[in-house]
């Protein structure tokens, strides 16, 4: 019986789609996300699942992005130039692509066409009942399909919220105990000096920050760059703003100071891998990495995996709201040959029990409509682990302030930043690194800005 009822559900998830029964055999290419990453893996194979059973005329062809080949250590370089390959080729070998913002930038830089969504990806907001399966505040706000080419390139599945993870192994080791909440820049800046002299004492070299080819060092910089803001009043700027510009030269010298200690970057982390990266994580050596709630999925369930935990990115006046986004997971090549049936699969990830099944998995946000919401999900229960008190402290301090995640200080230099989001965090390594200077940084991006002014 039990069976039988989930039978009809899916049948009748599927006919409320609008999607008619094909009698001809299809074939679908997708390149699907979060290998090895536990609930992530398993939600993505069970949409998989119901997607067959309710296409049995449908033949998927899967794999993982992480398998994927090509060029670059990092997987999502790899699906970037498949993507690129395929927009330049013509020849379309996956019709459900993985697509994320760090993807979606990728290939912009690329092709060197950042509109590149809106000619080479299906617009879901042409998608009948797509538009009432997204959540408001992604509707309206334009920062979002702003970031793809002006479209809604498919549902808003994941949400994160971004911050700093600490080994709390190594901060024991180092003797100082870290605030995971209301943490202030001199505490910050605290720590990285007992590490600093930590490794002089011991001759030891654990880095500040872990990092690997897959850089958020921006994240960390923009939450430290708004808490200087009078209030959580937050918009992006439409043209130069010499007052930013002084605050985000303030949060450089920040930068500068931690780059005091040594190391504060772990030594060759250009040419680390994902898996090398969460490894190095587990095994402490490093302090501090910088990235978004998404990293629960990997650090969770492995050996020294609870020593890996999520606070609150330090403030220097007041904490200005979240940074973080709602992020598309998957899109559709706009000149599939299974485009219908690729639509039909970007339906299913649409629906409430979905959003549902994601919350409780993966202990995150969703975009995506209709699902129990997160911050009662995350309060319901007395023996919530330290995972979900992080998500559900951050959704009641800062739910009511704007979340975004920008990449590039739009907020500072307008729509025409002179610069792309890989150089901004390759820019802001350096500094950590004692390889570049604020005002040489600044002073670049000033001129730049200039010359553009002067041109228009």
């Amino acid at each position: 019986m039990k069976n039988l009822l989930i039978t009809a559900m899916l049948l009748c998830c599927f006919l409320g789609s609008g999607s008619p029964l094909r009698g001809e055999s299809h074939e679908l290419n997708w390149i699907g996300h979060w290998q090895g990453e536990g609930k992530r893996e398993q939600l993505v194979l069970e949409i998989k699942k119901d997607f067959e059973f309710l296409h049995p005329d449908v033949k998927v062809n899967f794999i993982f992005n992480k398998e994927l080949k090509g060029p670059g250590k990092y997987y999502k370089e790899r699906v970037a130039h498949a993507i690129a390959g395929m927009i330049e080729s013509g020849n379309i070998e996956w019709d459900v692509i993985h697509l994320d913002l760090p993807i979606y930038q990728l290939v912009a830089e690329i092709t060197g066409d950042p509109d590149w969504g809106r000619k080479h990806l299906v617009n879901f907001a042409d998608i009948p009942g797509f538009i009432e399966t997204v959540k408001p505040t992604i509707i309206d706000n334009p920062h979002y399909i702003s970031q793809t080419g002006g479209i809604f390139p498919g549902p808003y599945v994941e949400g994160y919220i971004h911050t700093l993870w600490y080994n709390k192994a190594v901060a024991d080791t180092i003797g100082i105990e870290i605030k995971e909440r209301g943490m202030s820049i001199d505490d910050f800046l605290s720590y990285a000096k007992a590490l600093a002299e930590y490794n002089i004492r011991h001759n030891q070299k654990i880095s500040l920050f872990n990092l690997a080819a897959w850089n958020r060092l921006d994240g960390l910089f923009e939450y430290i760059y708004r808490s200087q803001l009078d209030s959580s009043q937050y918009s992006i700027g439409t043209s130069f703003n010499l007052e930013r510009a002084g605050l985000f030269l303030d949060t450089l010298h920040i930068f500068e100071k931690l780059a005091e200690c040594k190391p504060a970057l772990n030594n060759g982390w250009r040419d680390v891998d994902w898996e090398e990266f969460i490894e190095n994580n587990l095994q402490g050596k490093g302090l501090f990495t910088s990235g978004g709630t998404y990293l629960y999925g990997h650090f969770a369930g492995k050996k020294h995996g609870a020593d890996m935990l999520p606070v609150e990115p330090p403030f220097v006046k007041q904490p200005n709201g979240l940074i973080g986004s709602y992020v598309t997971v998957f899109a559709v090549m706009k000149n599939s040959k299974n485009r219908e049936d690729a639509i039909d699969l970007m339906m299913l990830w649409s629906q409430p029990r979905v959003a549902q099944r994601w919350v409780e998995y993966t202990k995150n946000p969703t975009g995506v409509q209709g699902g129990i919401n997160e911050s009662l999900l995350a309060s319901v229960g007395k023996d919530k682990d330290v995972y979900d008190r992080f998500v559900t402290d951050m959704q009641r301090a800062y739910g009511e302030m704007p979340m975004l995640n920008l990449s590039i200080p739009l907020h500072v230099f307008g729509p025409n930043c002179p610069i792309s989001a890989t150089e901004f965090r390759e820019s802001l390594a350096l500094i950590l690194e004692g390889k570049l200077t604020a005002s040489a940084f600044y002073n670049d991006l000033l001129d730049k800005v200039l010359l553009d002014q002067q041109k228009h």
